[in-house]
């Protein structure tokens, strides 16, 4: 996905401990993305303050980590990384909340439903599945008026 999208010198690690550690060994920068400010912000800046704060404290005393900031498009403000995992954690499809189809196998190898240990009552996983069919309808829409 990342070499279709131009993007050939990124790569993307799933690590345990302190990213900011990781990110150091490797001379990387780190990338976080948003949905919106209003709706991530918050955790945002507090998981910079982290990753600054971390080096430091921690150590060894070093310099913060840089972060590069980017924002969703519109179109994915209403997904989250937290519905997506839900969807695999209970064995959905991730269809209309993934683009790319080797970027949802991905996901279905790293979040597989046997490993989860999430629970819901009947109600709200009534509630979580409607929320997901309103956002693939809206994707849905998108789409075809973009075409």
């Amino acid at each position: 996905m990342l070499l279709k999208n131009g993007l050939p010198q990124v790569k993307v690690d799933i690590v345990p401990g302190y990213i900011w550690r990781f990110a150091k060994e490797k001379g990387a920068v780190m990338v976080r993305g948003y949905r919106t400010w209003k709706k991530d912000g918050p955790a945002e800046i507090f998981l910079n303050f982290l990753n600054i704060l971390g080096p430091i404290v921690l150590g060894p005393l070093q310099s913060p980590m840089k972060t590069v900031f980017f924002q969703a498009s519109p179109a994915y403000s209403k997904i989250s990384s937290t519905k997506v995992r839900l969807l695999r954690a209970f064995d959905r499809e991730v269809k209309g909340f993934v683009d790319d189809r080797e970027c949802a196998e991905d996901l279905a190898r790293m979040y597989n439903p046997k490993n989860s240990s999430h629970s819901m009552t009947k109600e709200e996983m009534k509630t979580f599945l409607r929320e997901v069919e309103e956002i693939r309808r809206q994707r849905a829409m998108e789409t075809e008026k973009d075409k």
